[in-house]
């Protein structure tokens, strides 16, 4: 890969791991970007700090129930946008197009929802995310990933992955971890600050929903 990528840390939570990426103005590279990276043998220059903390940020609910307003997975928040309430699936989208403030996570204007299958296997990924959510599969299709799901309840968090010690583990993605596991993440250098959320005021920012005076 031509990317300038750097280790942030080689094992943080999760949002102060976002923090420090915004921090520092670095992107934390995409799920779909790790999964290239750990087909290769680029991940080995990295190798202290995996499993990591990819920057594609999901939210999904317990049997795939209807969207609300908003969905927590202890104590982790996400503000669902009014477009995809009531709706189901798994709502993802990648860093740094998301706020995070305390504890909440308010997706930008890129997030998509998506399908997402009702137990964990090996599935084709869908292209966007690189998400196994499409024509279940097997482990001998070098092009199928495996998913690992939360069944008991609603989730909200970035997808991990690892290197582990078999190839099959490099095909694992894993959207189930709390955010209070410390993982690695890694940062991508841009051309100048990362780009800043965009609010349309009225009484409330017509994209995220935060009301004014509470960013």
């Amino acid at each position: 890969m031509m990317d300038q990528i750097e280790i942030i840390s080689e094992a943080i939570e999760q949002t102060k791991g976002v923090l420090e990426a915004n921090k520092r103005s670095l992107t934390i590279p995409s799920n779909l970007e790790e999964d290239a990276r750990l087909q290769t043998d680029e991940w080995k220059k990295y190798r202290s700090a995996y499993a990591v903390w990819t920057g594609t940020l999901v939210a999904y609910r317990k049997d795939n129930a209807p969207f609300e307003e908003t969905l927590d997975f202890r104590g982790l928040k996400f503000r669902v946008p009014e477009k995809f309430q009531g709706k189901s699936g798994i709502l993802a989208v990648n860093h740094p197009d998301f706020l995070l403030n305390g504890n909440t996570y308010t997706p930008g204007n890129s997030a998509k929802l998506l399908k997402f299958p009702e137990e964990n296997g090996w599935y084709k990924p869908e292209l966007d995310f690189g998400i196994p959510n499409g024509k279940p599969s097997e482990r001998d299709d070098n092009e199928a990933r495996y998913i690992w799901r939360r069944d008991e309840e609603d989730f909200v968090g970035l997808l991990v992955r690892w290197c582990g010690y078999l190839d099959d583990d490099r095909r694992y993605v894993f959207c189930d971890d709390d955010r209070d596991v410390r993982l690695g993440v890694l940062g991508k250098k841009q051309n100048g600050k990362l780009p800043e959320h965009k609010h349309e005021w009225v009484t409330s920012c017509a994209s995220c929903g935060i009301t004014r005076g509470k960013e």
